[in-house]
């Protein structure tokens, strides 16, 4: 169910970036390519050293947006969705009680990780609003030297205690595995979830 959700939220995004990509790959990849081997070879036909001097620096030009290039493409595969505008979303529409909200991620995550948080902080608020009679919330997502963090914590007492075992939880746990990161769950001073994620 949650691959599902995921697959047809990311589907559309995907197929633009592949497209993007492509056209960077095929077109101007190519031709720089194809320009930097020839200004090699023209740096061993001629004798003017200033004409080589010249060359040299043109090719400098061509191999520095042939990086720009690569780089591109890596930050491609990173995340298209502005996590940090959902979860201000997510704070902003919820009702029962304030949240405090801290987001101090700038590594950018995958497709796949941020849909899940943004849907395990959903779920999160949604139990708050159910089962507990919170008047605070907190949100953290933060990064360590190799982890992504995810606090979600409120002040409340469970009005009912079928929170810690339902289905929402359930899902909360299936989607932190499928990221291989760890979740606990602590009901003293509140209710608070503790999600650790590794980068991936």
């Amino acid at each position: 169910m949650i691959r599902l959700q995921d697959q047809q939220s990311e589907s559309q995004l995907m197929a633009e970036r592949k497209r993007i990509v492509s056209e960077i790959h095929d077109i101007l990849g190519h031709h720089l390519s194809s320009a930097v081997i020839q200004i090699g070879a023209l740096e061993y036909t001629t004798d003017d050293p200033q004409m080589q001097e010249t060359l040299v620096q043109v090719k400098g030009v061509l191999n520095t947006s042939m990086n720009n290039i690569r780089t591109v493409i890596h930050e491609e595969r990173s995340s298209t969705v502005d996590i940090e505008r959902e979860l201000q979303a997510l704070a902003d529409s919820f009702t029962k009680a304030p949240i405090y909200l801290l987001d101090q991620n700038t590594r950018p995550l995958p497709d796949q990780y941020a849909h899940s948080i943004i849907h395990i902080v959903r779920e999160g608020l949604a139990n708050i609003n159910k089962h507990s009679n919170a008047s605070q919330v907190q949100i953290r997502f933060i990064e360590s030297l190799n982890k992504w963090h995810l606090l979600i914590a409120d002040n409340g007492h469970l009005v009912s205690d079928d929170s810690h075992s339902g289905i929402g939880i359930m899902g909360m746990e299936e989607r932190v595995h499928l990221m291989k990161g760890s979740m606990h769950i602590s009901k003293e001073r509140g209710f608070h979830i503790f999600i650790t994620i590794p980068f991936e």
